[in-house]
């Protein structure tokens, strides 16, 4: 895609990159998205992806451990979703601690929010990117269907018309689970995934809040629990076997 001949060479100054969004813009629709078969999934996994993809459910926990496909599964859902011209759903909201300690400011990190947050989002953009073509990736992140945010710029938005993904909420406190669960809006769906078995801090409030909604009442809310198990490790067989020893190890 040619800049015109006026912008100055190596730079994205303001005209050249709405020129460049724009003309995104209009070579693509969201319901021109091709979203490309996930690999073959276990049948724990079909259930999850299945229940998260009814139009009733209004949010999902997921606790499983590393390779499970937590975050695979939320992706593939973000996408069918926003595609979906039947689903009032048209943004995806990404949010994860942005250091180990959310307590930790981005402020000290160079550039804007988008540059700050940018290596937090690779998990994201790298599934997302297994998924649809590059240019329709493109689109879907200069169109602003999507937006990645870490915690702390979560407190004041209402999210409508979106899919929440959370990712690594293990690493997230109960305070911290509580503002992003608060924000939710109409028409809007939660994906809230992680593994209680690796959290980074001490104060972890995802196993808590999880088991706070792991209960029939919130199942009539259509709010649900899923655990996935070291079988339904799909990123490669040694890895269940590492889970399954690390997991007989006490804390």
């Amino acid at each position: 895609m040619a800049v015109k001949k006026g912008s100055k060479k190596g730079s994205l100054g303001g005209n050249a990159s709405e020129e460049i969004q724009n003309a995104l813009k209009c070579n693509f629709e969201l319901t021109d998205i091709n979203v490309k078969s996930p690999f073959e999934m276990t049948e724990n996994q079909l259930d999850c992806l299945y229940t998260l993809n009814n139009p009733k459910t209004n949010m999902m926990f997921v606790d499983g451990p590393a390779g499970s496909a937590k975050t695979y599964i939320g992706v593939l859902s973000a996408l069918e979703h926003i595609t979906d011209p039947n689903t009032d759903i048209r943004h995806v909201i990404y949010i994860r601690s942005a250091v180990e300690s959310s307590s930790t400011s981005l402020g000290a990190l160079p550039g804007e929010l988008e540059d700050k947050f940018s290596p937090y989002s690779i998990p994201l953009k790298e599934k997302m990117g297994e998924m649809v073509s590059r240019d329709h990736l493109n689109y879907l992140f200069t169109s602003n269907h999507i937006e990645a945010l870490p915690i702390n710029y979560v407190r004041g938005r209402t999210f409508k018309n979106a899919f929440v993904l959370v990712d690594e909420a293990q690493n997230l406190t109960r305070a911290e689970l509580t503002t992003i669960l608060t924000r939710i809006g109409t028409n809007s769906k939660y994906y809230i995934c992680g593994d209680s078995f690796q959290r980074d801090i001490k104060n972890s409030g995802f196993k808590q809040i999880q088991n706070a909604f792991d209960h029939q009442h919130s199942l009539k809310n259509n709010i649900h629990c899923h655990k996935f198990e070291t079988c339904d490790i799909s990123r490669s067989k040694i890895l269940q076997h590492v889970s399954e020893v690390l997991g007989k190890l006490s804390d």
